[in-house]
């Protein structure tokens, strides 16, 4: 083919160029190559973002540790509120504020006050004086999710942030068989590590703590009918902890409480674990009782990444656990007492 010729105005020598032919393949040559390297691009961004969750699931589980030397007990996995409907009934916290002190933000534990709720709406959008309204703590927010940390509402002038990474309480049903109470919305364990109105201790985890998940990933969605819906344990936010009925003893925990499908028990910041890991797609709601809404008490654990979820292991470790596991061993992983052979 040919050059096409152009002559410099004053006499000057000659210029090549390509032709419009050459130009278009020399585009699509380009386009090619963009198209072979964007996946690898994209994975290498996702690899580092799920690095960067296995650091946040690390740096809680290492804060777990830290609580424990200071205070010699794990965080309760979810506080009790004391029933005032002036307050929407919602003066309870979970695992996730005490360890504020370990993850850098002893500033933001000093400011927040006991007695004031820790939920965020229903009427209450000064929840904590508006300290808490708008605050994300990155290490509690997977960056592969695509739940935003904090979502707006205007309601309410603004959210509490939504968690990524959720306190296991237990398994349904038990690997030893053990009867786990049925409340409204779901079934509640107290077998595992974080649970409802009880501080573990390291010694309570006689599985070992290199056998024992103490938390889940759920960053996210699970598709019901046609509808992506985020079902992640942050009702009212991520730091609201659980309601019992009036009247309940306030040293009382699940297994020793009146239940029934007709009582009235919220667990957010745990989940009791009920269903396969990465169960994102169902026909109905009515498939996934317990987990078809943020309040559910148990919601599934989910992950952004492909192919597993991270678990923070009672050891301070993070391991990547498989689509593929076995549900009675998952049970054994996230029980701290079976007493059964399995490890990750």
């Amino acid at each position: 083919m040919k050059n096409v010729r152009f002559v410099k105005m004053g006499g000057g020598g000659n210029i090549s160029a390509f032709t419009l032919v050459e130009l278009l393949v020399v585009i699509a040559i380009i386009g090619i190559l963009i198209a072979l390297l964007l996946p690898a691009v994209q994975a290498a961004r996702e690899a580092a973002r799920r690095m960067a969750c296995s650091n946040n699931v690390k740096q809680l589980a290492l804060a777990m540790h830290t609580y424990h030397d200071a205070h010699f007990a794990l965080p309760c996995g979810a506080v009790p509120g004391r029933p005032n409907p002036s307050v929407n009934y919602e003066l309870a916290f979970n695992w996730r504020v005490p360890l504020w002190p370990y993850v850098e933000q002893a500033q933001l534990y000093s400011a927040v006050d006991f007695n004031r709720p820790f939920s965020h709406g229903r009427g209450n959008p000064g929840a904590q004086g508006g300290i808490l309204r708008d605050t994300v703590i990155k290490c509690y927010h997977c960056p592969s999710s695509d739940e935003p940390a904090n979502k707006h509402n205007t309601a309410v002038n603004g959210e509490h942030m939504r968690v990524s990474y959720v306190g296991l309480s237990g398994a349904y049903g038990d690997p030893i068989g053990r009867t786990i109470q049925e409340f409204m919305y779901g079934f509640i364990s107290d077998k595992g590590t974080l649970v409802i109105n009880e501080w573990k201790t390291m010694g309570s985890l006689t599985d070992g703590t290199s056998n024992t998940a103490v938390i889940g990933e759920q960053s996210s969605r699970v598709t019901i009918g046609n509808e992506k819906e985020w079902v992640s344990s942050n009702y009212c936010g991520g730091w609201f902890g659980a309601i019992m009925p009036p009247g309940t003893n306030p040293n009382t925990i699940p297994s020793t409480m009146t239940s029934g499908p007709g009582v009235i028990v919220y667990a957010m910041g745990v989940t009791t674990v009920r269903y396969p890991i990465n169960m994102k797609k169902v026909a109905d709601a009515m498939d996934i009782p317990g987990a078809a809404t943020c309040w559910g008490s148990n919601t599934i654990l989910t992950s952004a990444h492909t192919g597993g979820v991270q678990f923070g292991v009672g050891d301070g470790s993070v391991q990547f656990v498989s689509d593929t596991i076995d549900f009675e061993t998952l049970g054994c992983l996230v029980v701290v007492d079976d007493e059964k052979s399995v490890s990750f």
